[in-house]
C-alpha cells in the first residue's frame, strides 16, 4: 500500500488516498494495469477496505492467477457534504483519475477502469460512474442507498450514453438492510433500460461483516476478463 495526497484545486483541501500495488508491480516495465476505485462508507475512512481484507485477498488471488494484477485506489472523503454540493465526485474525476494515470502505468481504456463502493460510497459510485461513463466501464454498488436526488436521473444518464457504452453494474445488499427495497428498485430500473447488470439479495444487514464476507465476489467481478 502507498499513501498519497495532493492539494485539490476544487476544494482547496488536502485530498488523501491510498493505492494498492500488486506483488508483481514493476517487474515488467512494459506492463500496464487496470484500476479499480473503491469508495468507503459514511463515517468511515479509506482504511475500511483494508479492514475488510482487501490486501491479503488481492495478493492471494493474483498469486494463484485467478485474477489479473491490478491497482486499487482508495480515496478519502473528508468533507461530508450534501451530495448536491460536494466537490468529491469532481475531485475523483478531474483530479484523482488523471493523477493516477500520470503516476502509474495504467491501462487507459474505460473497459479497464472500474468504480465501486459500500454504503454512501456505493451511492457515489453510481453517480460518478453513470455521469462519467467515458471513464468507467464497471460500477459496483454494495449495500446501495441511492442518493435521493439521483433516483430520477438514470434515464437522463443513459440518454447521454450510447447503448454500446453502457457500464456493467453489480448491485448487492442484505435482506436485513433497511435500504434493500431501494436497491432492488434500482436494479429493476436497470432491467427496464437494458443496462447489463448483476443483482444479488443476500442475507445479513448493513455491516462490515457482510461486506467482508462478499469481498472475494466483488473483486472477482471487478477484475473478470482483465
Amino acid at each position: 500500500m502507498e499513501q498519497h495526497s495532493f492539494t485539490s484545486e476544487l476544494s482547496g483541501e488536502e485530498f488523501e488516498f491510498r493505492v494498492y500495488l500488486p506483488p508483481c508491480y514493476g517487474l515488467d516495465p512494459e506492463q500496464t494495469y487496470p484500476v479499480v476505485y473503491l469508495l468507503h462508507g459514511l463515517l468511515f475512512n479509506n482504511d475500511q477496505w483494508l479492514r475488510l481484507g482487501l490486501v491479503d485477498l488481492m495478493d492471494e488471488l493474483i498469486a494463484s492467477q485467478e485474477i489479473s494484477p491490478a491497482l486499487i485506489v482508495l480515496p478519502q472523503e473528508s468533507l461530508l457534504l450534501d451530495p448536491q454540493i460536494s466537490p468529491y465526485p469532481d475531485i475523483i474525476v478531474d483530479e484523482l483519475v488523471p493523477w493516477i494515470d500520470n503516476t502509474y502505468p495504467t491501462h487507459p481504456d474505460r473497459a479497464f477502469r472500474a468504480i465501486g463502493g459500500v454504503s454512501r460510497g456505493a451511492g457515489w459510485a453510481v453517480q460518478i460512474g453513470f455521469e462519467n461513463s467515458q471513464l468507467f466501464g464497471r460500477i459496483g454498488a454494495h449495500s446501495l442507498p441511492l442518493f435521493e436526488t439521483d433516483a430520477a436521473k438514470l434515464v437522463g444518464w443513459l440518454t447521454q450514453t450510447p447503448k454500446e457504452d453502457y457500464p456493467e453494474v453489480f448491485i448487492d445488499i442484505g435482506r436485513d438492510d433497511p435500504a434493500w427495497e431501494f436497491a432492488q428498485s434500482f436494479a429493476e430500473q436497470l432491467d427496464q433500460s437494458q443496462v447489463p447488470h448483476q443483482w444479488y439479495l443476500f442475507t445479513d444487514g448493513h455491516t462490515e461483516t457482510y461486506w467482508a464476507n462478499h469481498l472475494e465476489l466483488y473483486l472477482r467481478w471487478y477484475l473478470q476478463d482483465w
